[in-house]
């Protein structure tokens, strides 16, 4: 599978995930979901979108802004797989 297939196969993956009362769960979810290039490159983007560095500023406002900028720069998501992903780190930050 090549990058951009992989890409395609996360946000297609972040996209079906549903259970908003349980963000603890998406990154399983995602995980359960994917395989290989897909999921190597999910654990990236997860690894990035966790940084500390994004969210050490006491803002969840301003780590979103971060690392929504982030993500969509550096794995060329779209702005709604970034924010959903976002979502499910911002329950790991409160």
């Amino acid at each position: 599978m090549n990058h951009k297939s992989a890409l395609k196969k996360i946000e297609e993956t972040v996209l079906t995930f549903q259970t908003w009362h349980m963000p603890w769960k998406f990154e399983s979810y995602i995980s359960h979901h994917l395989e290989n290039d897909a999921l190597t490159l999910f654990k990236n983007i997860w690894k990035v979108a966790a940084d500390y560095k994004n969210w050490s500023k006491y803002d969840l406002c301003l780590g979103e802004e971060i690392t929504l900028n982030l993500l969509k720069e550096r794995f060329d998501l779209t702005e709604i797989a970034c924010k959903q992903i976002i979502k499910a780190v911002v329950y790991e930050w409160r």
